[in-house]
């Protein structure tokens, strides 16, 4: 990725043409649709479906990432669960 960069900063390959990249999507997604007029939009049922699992992961990550460090704040403030709710109760007596 880096190399590519720098080629195109030093003018070596050509910079992308984000315009086309988009006009040749638009075009995909009209010819998508032409093609089966009066059945479901398969081309955006796909997009959506696509986004939709995308977002399902990233919170399942974020979860998961969360639930293996219960001793960190959480966006509530608590702190670990073993902390006494008073000072002076977590010893026991003669200790």
């Amino acid at each position: 990725m880096a190399a590519k960069a720098i080629l195109r900063a030093g003018g070596y390959k050509a910079l992308r043409d984000e315009e086309a990249l988009y006009r040749a999507d638009v075009e995909k997604a009209h010819l998508a649709k032409k093609e089966y007029p009066c059945s479901m939009d398969w081309y955006a049922f796909a997009v959506a479906f696509k986004s939709v699992l995308l977002e399902g992961l990233e919170v399942a990550f974020i979860v998961l990432n969360l639930r293996h460090h219960p001793r960190q704040r959480s966006a509530g403030g608590r702190r670990g669960r073993r902390r006494p709710a008073r000072r002076g109760h977590d010893r026991r007596p003669g200790a």
